[in-house]
C-alpha cells in the first residue's frame, strides 16, 4: 500500500513539474518571444526549471524538480538536433481586407452658369473611431478619380480618368471625350487625407469643375482585419450621419499651410454629394454597407450633413 501512495505521489509531483515548466515556457514565449536566440534557449529552460522547482517545493514532491530538470534538458538537446528556429510561436502580422468607398459630387448648376475654381472637395474618410487606416505614418488608402458629363437623361459620360502613380506621386490623366464647356482636361492639385476637428477627411483640390460635371472618386481602402467591422463613414458619435466640404482654395500656394484657408465661393453652387462604403463579395461584386446623400444650394465652405440615402 505504501509503494502504490510512493508511486502515485511521484506521478502527481513530476505531472504538476512538467505543467510549471510548460507553462512558464509558453508564457516567456508569449511576453519575451523567447526563445529567439542560444542565450534566450538556455534562460529559457534554466527559468522554466525554477519553476517548476518551485512547485516542488511549495508541494514538498521532488519528483516536480526532477520533472523539471527533465523537460529543461530535453528542450537544450533536442531543439538543436531538430534544427529548431527557437520561437515556439512566430508573432504574425495581423491581415487586411479591402473595402471601398465612392465619393461622388455632381456639380448640378452654378449661379451664373460657369464654372468653379481652385475647388476643393472634401468627404469624411473611411475610420474606426477617428482613426484613418494606415501604417508607418502612410495611409492605406489608394483612389481613382473619373469625370463625367451629366446628360439630361441621367447618363453619365465618362470624360478624363485621372490617378496618382505610387512610385513617384506623378499625376496620370487619360482623356476619353470632352463634353460641354470643358476644352481641357483638369489639373489636379493636389489630394490627400487631412484631419479635422469632427475626424479625417479625404480631400480632393483641381483647378476647375464646371455645371454638369460629375467628379467620381473610387477609393481603395487596406483596414486591419480586426477593424474592418468597424469601419465606417459616420461622423463620431452620430448613428447616422456623414460629412462633406467643397469650397475654394485662394491660391495654388495656400494649399501648401496647415489648415488650408479656404473660402467660400463668390456664387452659389448647386451640389449633390455622395458618399458609400462597399466591401468586396467575389470577383467584381460589391456589397454596400453604407450610402450617405445630400443635395444643397449654398455659398460653400460650410461642412455639410449627409444624411442616409432611402
Amino acid at each position: 500500500m505504501g509503494k502504490k501512495k510512493g508511486k502515485l505521489s511521484a506521478v502527481l509531483g513530476a505531472t504538476a513539474g512538467g505543467l510549471a515548466w510548460a507553462l512558464a515556457v509558453l508564457l516567456l514565449n508569449r511576453v519575451l518571444g523567447w526563445p529567439d536566440s542560444w542565450p534566450t534557449l538556455v534562460a529559457t529552460g534554466g527559468l522554466a526549471f525554477l519553476a517548476s522547482a518551485l512547485v516542488s517545493r511549495i508541494l514538498r514532491k521532488p519528483w516536480a524538480a526532477h520533472a523539471g530538470v527533465i523537460c529543461a534538458l530535453a528542450l537544450l538537446v533536442s531543439c538543436p538536433l531538430a534544427g529548431w528556429p527557437f520561437k515556439i510561436s512566430q508573432p504574425q502580422q495581423e491581415g487586411y481586407e479591402t473595402r471601398y468607398a465612392y465619393f461622388i459630387t455632381y456639380i448640378l448648376g452654378t449661379e451664373d452658369n460657369g464654372p468653379i475654381e481652385n475647388v476643393d472637395i472634401g468627404y469624411l474618410a473611411p475610420n474606426v473611431d477617428n482613426w484613418c487606416p494606415q501604417e508607418g505614418g502612410e495611409f492605406l488608402l489608394e483612389s481613382r478619380w473619373i469625370l463625367y458629363y451629366l446628360e439630361d437623361n441621367g447618363d453619365l459620360r465618362p470624360q478624363v480618368i485621372f490617378w496618382q502613380r505610387a512610385v513617384d506621386r506623378k499625376w496620370e490623366i487619360q482623356v476619353l471625350q470632352l463634353y460641354g464647356k470643358r476644352e481641357s482636361p483638369p489639373e489636379v492639385l493636389d489630394s490627400g487625407v487631412a484631419p479635422t476637428n469632427v475626424g479625417p477627411h479625404n480631400v480632393t483640390f483641381i483647378d476647375r469643375l464646371y455645371p454638369r460635371e460629375v467628379l467620381w472618386e473610387e477609393c481603395k481602402v487596406e483596414v486591419p482585419r480586426s477593424k474592418a467591422g468597424k469601419l465606417t463613414l459616420r461622423m463620431a458619435g452620430q448613428e447616422n450621419l456623414s460629412r462633406a466640404t467643397l469650397d475654394m482654395v485662394p491660391s495654388v500656394e495656400s494649399l501648401y499651410y496647415n489648415p488650408v484657408p479656404t473660402q467660400p465661393f463668390d456664387k452659389k453652387v448647386h451640389v449633390r454629394f455622395v458618399s458609400q462604403l462597399l466591401r468586396p463579395l467575389r470577383e467584381n461584386a460589391r456589397e454596400r454597407i453604407e450610402f450617405y446623400q445630400r443635395e444643397i444650394e449654398f455659398y460653400g465652405n460650410v461642412g455639410v450633413r449627409l444624411y442616409p440615402a432611402i
